[in-house]
């Protein structure tokens, strides 16, 4: 587990590292149980983020 003290609040990192059959499974419970534990004490779901890069476009004539 990583923690780091940014401006907002502490963000933490945890990751797993099961075997290979199992990732997918071990994935879903790991995100299951941290949505859990965030929704029990009340603290606000990450607002999503997408990062768009503007594709380019040849001058028009």
């Amino acid at each position: 587990m990583t923690q780091e003290f940014t401006a907002p609040g502490p963000l933490i990192a945890l990751r797993v590292h099961p075997p290979t059959p199992n990732s997918g499974q071990v994935y879903t419970d790991v995100q299951n149980a941290i949505a859990e534990v965030c929704l029990k004490e009340g603290w606000p779901a990450p607002a999503p983020s997408q990062v768009a890069v503007p594709l380019a476009h040849p001058p028009q004539p």
